[in-house]
């Protein structure tokens, strides 16, 4: 009976989704475009991100730096997500593990800050990203 009981705990141990799984909030669904800026040597980028809801990923691109990759969450709050990004075409041109938070500014815009967080203590750049298409409700 025990050995029974067991292996159905670890059954649904390893089946089931974690309780504490972090959610994607709705007003980061869609497309993004803006530009970046990195004040410690004065540059400016072009940033296209995207949130694919269905395949649960997303998709960073920088055209005019010649990388792109894709963020992992961190954490998810109501107004705010962490990510890390993580480059994974273009490695040579762009810093990879960046720690990234985005936060809700309103349906059309969302700011961004990127962080090196084992190199400087403070923002190393940021951009406010306007929505492409169509505007997801915040809910």
């Amino acid at each position: 009976m025990k050995s029974s009981l067991l292996t159905l705990c670890l059954f649904f141990l390893f089946t089931s989704t974690p309780l504490f799984a972090q959610e994607v909030p709705k007003w980061i669904h869609g497309s993004w475009q803006g530009v970046g800026y990195q004040s410690p040597t004065n540059s400016a980028w072009e940033i296209d991100l995207k949130y694919d809801a269905e395949n649960n990923r997303f998709s960073i691109n920088y055209p005019s730096l010649g990388c792109s990759g894709h963020w992992k969450l961190l954490e998810s709050e109501t107004n705010r997500i962490v990510l890390v990004e993580q480059i994974t075409d273009g490695m040579d041109k762009c810093d990879n593990n960046v720690k990234v938070i985005v936060n809700y500014v309103d349906e059309e815009y969302i700011s961004v800050s990127y962080f090196l967080p084992k190199l400087i203590d403070n923002v190393v750049a940021y951009s406010v990203l306007k929505r492409k298409g169509k505007k997801v409700k915040k809910t």
